[in-house]
């Protein structure tokens, strides 16, 4: 009967709580494993994936939001105090184009730029392009909730999952972005930077989903470019 009740219990789809002290309503999800002493959970993807946003005690928490690059959060994220220009055609790192500023051939974050290497130690570090990408062509996606928070439910070939909550990209105030809009939005950072098309330089690739979009309840989801100076989540994976 023991028996039957373990099998029965690993074969529920998981999601993994970043501390003991998480609410109620996750209290039946399991931990898979922990490095450094932050959880991970095993998709049955080439890397593992960290539970919860940097600067999160729960996988429904925001975190703290970063510009890429930049390893401490702030209240407004502007292209007028981004770490690494002075203006989009004065950059002063990062770059790979003399027309848009001083060339240093980098096209990835250093671990001392990268906000998850800082923050988790160990072999923590933020995910590469090649990684998001398995992470949406791998993963079957649905909208969720957790604790009364939207976000998207990713769920790996072997039957595990990873919650990812909306409102995790900074947006100034609009009339076009309301607050019922951005509660559905979240996205978190690639170490990448984008070289390609008109782009190039200002942006970094990005993993972006949205469900309230047309129709409702359907789940967009993108790998793409964002400004550079944005604020966005940050996730960390480990080998």
């Amino acid at each position: 009967m023991n028996i039957l009740k373990f099998l029965f219990a690993v074969s529920l789809f998981v999601i993994v709580s970043c501390s003991s002290d998480d609410d109620k309503d996750i209290t039946e999800q399991q931990q898979i494993g922990e490095t450094n002493g932050y959880q991970y959970v095993d998709l049955g993807l080439s890397v593992k994936w960290a539970t919860c946003n940097v600067g999160a005690t729960s996988p429904y928490d925001t975190g703290n939001l970063y510009a890429w690059g930049e390893v401490s959060p702030k209240e407004e994220y502007l292209s007028t105090n981004y770490k690494y220009w002075t203006n989009q055609r004065n950059i002063t790192k990062y770059c790979t184009d003399s027309d848009f500023g001083t060339v240093d051939g980098l096209k990835s974050l250093v671990l001392e730029d990268d906000v998850v290497r800082i923050e988790m130690g160990g072999g923590w570090r933020m995910p590469t392009n090649t990684e998001i990408r398995e992470l949406i062509l791998q993963c079957d996606t649905k909208r969720d909730t957790l604790n009364n928070v939207p976000g998207v439910l990713l769920t790996g070939p072997n039957g595990n999952s990873m919650f990812v909550p909306g409102k995790t990209r900074w947006q100034k105030p609009s009339s076009i972005h309301t607050p019922a809009t951005e509660d559905y939005t979240g996205a978190f950072w690639s170490v990448n930077l984008c070289t390609l098309y008109e782009q190039k330089q200002t942006n970094a690739y990005a993993f972006i989903f949205n469900t309230n979009v047309i129709g409702g309840g359907v789940v967009c989801e993108t790998f793409t470019t964002q400004e550079r100076y944005v604020g966005l989540a940050c996730r960390g994976v480990i080998e």
